[in-house]
């Protein structure tokens, strides 16, 4: 310690006989020196190593969506009077047609008894002009007419297909009631097995494998053979021809409605066809009305549009209605599809088909799939912010509920068992990429190495094609 102090006085003695000039001298070297040693400190330790190896790589996507349902609609009346009656309760399923709810409507009801009243009046007069020729024969006609009719259009039904290569064609049934014609039959398999029909009628119908469905207004039902639907090839085409004049059937039948056509006009012939005609219009005019009349009341009636689950209900008895507000809604909740907004940077990457890993807020960590059904062409903007519109199909609803929110990721591209570098320790000029290899332990010999780089993962992380080898040691020096 003596000899310590001894050193320190010594050297403040010295300093403090130095003149200004060296002091400054010696200070700026110290610091020279001190910034040396710091830098090459520093140089150490922003060089780092990392080794090439073997993994899968990933190449994912995230979306928040929303859990939709394929039925989701918002129902309520065009007219506004007093609640009669809510037959619709939360949670219940109903079938297409059942009444939900229903107003005050004697009025209407009214209306309907008197235009049918009408129409009874207007086909006695009618009879009472056939009288002349038995009008127990011209009904009897009119009856094996209308039946003869009904045996040509029906019978030999057949769904043909457009492609020779198909053999799976849907089986039609029911009794047809409408006009001469022409159905063409589109199968859609997404959103969910559809059949889009034209011509005769236009709408769609979403099929079941169970049971048979209808088809249109006039009749028609619908169904493929049980096991097959399946396998149906999405966007096959089928015509149905009313009647079909390729069935075996056809011309017998045809001559049938030939013959009652002449047995009717035979027995209507010793009425003067002005009174007939004058009398039919009549009857016309009055069916017109009671048409009429049940349009009006059927406004009253809130009716099932599509099979589904109450899910909302918000009406009371008594209240008064108002127009356009939703009285009840009604879901379909065992059929749910998710919808998420993608942002055009990586629509790119999205098709039909890919995986989804989906997690919803209220299941907090449980995982279900999913797979990519559709991705819209059309851009929606928000904000200048430009999304792709995506629906994805679960393999699993049981607990699932429309409106629940979803975090949703999709798998856009994997590469199994490959050799993976960090993006950053690679170097890209003129679209030629090269890492920096180190070849002793020391770090001090190195080489430069082109590679060919492949698909980048999640994480930065870049397949290596070519250039290196698993456990190939590449330096990175951070700035």
């Amino acid at each position: 310690m003596h000899i310590l102090r001894k050193t320190f006085t010594t050297l403040g003695s010295w300093w403090r006989s130095q003149s200004i000039r060296k002091k400054i001298l010696l200070g700026v070297g110290l610091l020279v020196v001190l910034y040396i040693i710091f830098h090459k400190g520093t140089s150490d330790t922003n060089t780092s190593i990392e080794t090439v190896r073997r993994q899968d790589l990933f190449q994912t996507i995230s979306a928040s969506g929303m859990v939709v349902s394929l039925t989701d609609l918002s129902l309520g009346f065009e007219q506004s009077k007093m609640v009669k009656s809510v037959p619709a309760v939360v949670g219940v399923k109903v079938r297409k047609g059942d009444v939900l709810a229903s107003l005050s409507s004697g009025s209407e009801r009214a209306a309907v008894s008197s235009a049918k009243g009408t129409l009874l009046a207007a086909r006695a007069r009618y009879n009472k002009v056939l009288e002349g020729s038995s009008n127990e024969e011209i009904e009897l006609a009119q009856i094996e007419l209308a039946n003869a009719k009904r045996t040509l259009m029906n019978q030999d039904l057949e769904a043909k297909p457009d492609s020779s290569t198909e053999t799976i064609n849907p089986i039609i049934s029911g009794m047809y009631t409408g006009e001469e014609g022409e159905y063409t039959l589109e199968f859609n398999r997404y959103p969910q097995n559809v059949l889009r029909y034209n011509r005769l009628e236009k709408g769609s119908v979403q099929l079941s494998d169970i049971r048979s469905v209808k088809l249109g207004t006039k009749g028609l039902y619908v169904q493929f053979p049980k096991g097959t639907l399946n396998t149906v090839t999405h966007g096959m085409q089928w015509k149905l021809q009313i009647p079909n004049i390729e069935g075996s059937s056809y011309v017998a039948n045809k001559a049938v409605v030939d013959q009652k056509e002449a047995a009717l006009a035979l027995v209507q012939a010793t009425a003067r066809q002005t009174d007939v005609d004058e009398v039919l219009a009549d009857v016309v005019t009055a069916q017109a009305g009671v048409d009429s009349a049940i349009a009006a009341l059927e406004k009253t009636i809130l009716r099932a549009p599509a099979d589904g689950t109450i899910t909302v209900v918000d009406i009371k008895i008594g209240e008064i209605a108002q127009i356009g507000k939703q009285a009840i809604a009604l879901q379909d909740v065992s059929n749910l599809y998710l919808e998420a907004n993608v942002n055009e940077s990586n629509i790119k990457g999205v098709v039909v088909g890919q995986n989804v890993t989906v997690t919803f807020d209220a299941f907090a960590g449980d995982t279900y799939q999913a797979t990519v059904s559709s991705v819209d062409p059309a851009a929606t903007i928000d904000n200048n912010i430009v999304n792709y519109k995506i629906k994805a199909l679960l393999t699993d609803t049981e607990r699932i509920r429309p409106g629940m929110t979803a975090n949703m990721t999709v798998l856009t591209a994997q590469a199994a068992n490959v050799l993976v570098l960090p993006n950053r320790v690679i170097t890209t000029v003129d679209g030629v990429s090269t890492v920096v290899l180190g070849m002793d332990d020391q770090k001090q010999k190195t080489t430069s190495q082109v590679v060919t780089t492949g698909l980048v993962g999640d994480g930065d992380m870049v397949e290596i094609q070519t250039g290196l080898k698993e456990g190939d040691r590449v330096l990175w020096t951070s700035n």
